[in-house]
């Protein structure tokens, strides 16, 4: 029977040539019943139960579109998203200049990364959009 993560979500344990591996229950069903999830994709529980893993209530959705349904569906508020992070080491406005001079095609990820003092990594997660979604 399934138990109850800490996070709130239910998952269970199944064993498989005699080892155990943990599955989260809203997973299994969307896998199982909706498609395979791409590498990108996070599953969302659209009335925001985390418990209701009925396949009417999940969806496949990018970490963004998982962000901005917590933000303006649920209410959800992350005080500590950009530069209200303590950690972070840009603001809105330089994320805004990263995405620009990218765009324009004449500056590469490298010499962004020296200008803004990031690893590349970062300013490739700002430019798909996998970091500062919000911005």
């Amino acid at each position: 029977s399934p138990n109850l993560s800490r996070k709130g979500y239910l998952f269970v344990s199944l064993l498989h040539n005699g080892k155990r591996k943990t599955f989260s229950v809203h997973r299994l069903v969307l896998n199982a019943f909706n498609r395979l999830r791409h590498s990108h994709e996070e599953c969302n529980h659209i009335n925001g139960d985390k418990q209701d893993n009925c396949l009417e209530n999940l969806e496949w959705v990018t970490h963004g579109e998982n962000i901005r349904h917590s933000i303006n569906v649920l209410g959800v508020s992350y005080a500590q998203l950009g530069e209200k992070n303590g950690q972070s080491k840009l603001c809105s406005q330089e994320v805004h200049e990263i995405r620009r001079l990218y765009s324009t095609g004449t500056t590469s990820t490298r010499k962004l990364s020296e200008m803004f003092r990031i690893s590349r990594r970062n300013i490739r997660e700002i430019i798909n959009r996998t970091a500062w979604q919000h911005v």
